[in-house]
């Protein structure tokens, strides 16, 4: 089991160089550190279930974050190529972008026992881990002085767990049976769909069965997506077509619609205009990096 003399943390919050005034708590970023014996444990653990994931291939290989062999610039060439196959096969497709508000604060330790209860680990590894996230405490210095909590969910910066829980939840609704024509990927918590079909009906279809699918999973585990972080942009299978407002919401509230959306670091726009090369092999179509 876990000692829990050093499965404790200690939560310094970092100031963040934002206009929100100090006293609100999203003007600090939190740190959580374990003791040093704590945290060494804890990669050891770590390194185990890596591994155990790895060699039994239950890593979707549709989540390009925290993942050996994987990179942004990975996930920036499959996703365009999805969107070229779309286009090259004269389709309707929707691009879709969903942002999880707080989603490595809001991580449940519920959802990730359940998951590590999912995958056969080692009886032994899976105990200690979960005994980690058990009876769980947090140490915050206040004016009052020291203030400890317990702790329930959220695996704040500082945590060398918090790729790899995130990864093990969040596998269970990329590895999904999604209908045909709906494609997802994520990088860590960014999930973005790509929908396509031969009519503008069937893409809304689509999209409507794929949001209602991911938002289960979303409220399985207690998640939020932010609406207005969210949105999507249209492609239409006549290159030089009118635009399409298709009015997607998420329980009630209008997606933005626009006409180039972020990915990781480069923008994609309704026309995948500028190529630009992203390796000596690859290359892909976007507006100019840097900002909007």
């Amino acid at each position: 089991m876990f000692p829990d003399a050093i499965e404790n943390r200690h939560i310094y919050p970092i100031p963040q160089k934002k206009e929100t005034p100090k006293s609100e708590t999203k003007s600090n970023s939190p740190v959580s550190l374990l003791p040093t014996l704590g945290k060494i444990l804890e990669k050891l653990l770590l390194e185990r279930l890596n591994f155990h994931l790895r060699t039994n291939n239950l890593q979707a290989a549709n989540q390009y974050g925290f993942t050996v062999n994987k990179s942004p610039e990975e996930a920036i060439v499959d996703f365009i190529d999805e969107i070229e196959m779309a286009r090259s096969t004269k389709q309707h497709a929707w691009v879709i972008s969903l942002d999880v508000k707080g989603a490595f604060d809001h991580l449940e330790y519920n959802s990730i026992k359940n998951s590590l209860n999912n995958i056969n680990f080692h009886s032994n590894r899976k105990e200690t881990l979960i005994d980690l996230l058990s009876d769980r405490q947090v140490a915050l210095k206040t004016r009052q002085g020291p203030d400890t909590l317990p702790q329930h969910r959220g695996c704040p910066q500082g945590s060398c767990a918090a790729p790899a829980f995130w990864n093990l939840v969040a596998n269970e609704v990329l590895t999904q049976s999604w209908p045909e024509g709906v494609h997802l990927q994520a990088f860590a918590d960014d999930f973005i769909f790509l929908i396509k079909a031969p009519t503008k009906a069937k893409v809304r279809f689509l999209a409507n069965e794929a949001l209602n699918q991911f938002k289960s999973w979303a409220a399985k585990h207690n998640l939020e997506i932010s609406a207005d972080k969210s949105n999507y942009m249209y492609f239409n299978k006549n290159r030089n077509g009118s635009r399409w407002s298709a009015g997607i919401r998420w329980d009630g509230n209008h997606l933005r619609r626009k006409s180039s959306i972020k990915y990781l670091v480069i923008f994609i726009d309704d026309k995948l205009k500028d190529t630009k090369p992203l390796s000596k092999n690859k290359k892909y179509r976007c507006v100019k990096l840097g900002s909007e």
